[in-house]
């Protein structure tokens, strides 16, 4: 029988679309927006930017992070 990590609920550890809203606040802080118009254009380009190989790098962060969740038997991976 496999037992399984006891996972903490709503983990950003483990939800990949945080990697995503990581990513948009860096680049949007990046662009220094200062009206509604300029913040829409920053998520249009920001769409624009990403990319499959982009995604795949998300996909390897979170293969990582949730060996690191295993390791700690479900704890935060701290990373």
């Amino acid at each position: 029988m496999v037992r399984c990590p006891k996972i903490p609920p709503h983990s950003p550890d483990l939800n990949p679309i945080e990697l995503i809203w990581a990513d948009i606040k860096r680049y949007m802080r990046s662009k220094f927006c200062t009206s509604i118009a300029d913040i829409q254009q920053c998520v249009v380009d920001y769409h624009t930017s990403l990319s499959a190989e982009k995604c795949s790098s998300y996909i390897d962060h979170m293969r990582i992070v949730m060996q690191a969740v295993i390791e700690k038997n479900g704890g935060w991976s701290n990373m």
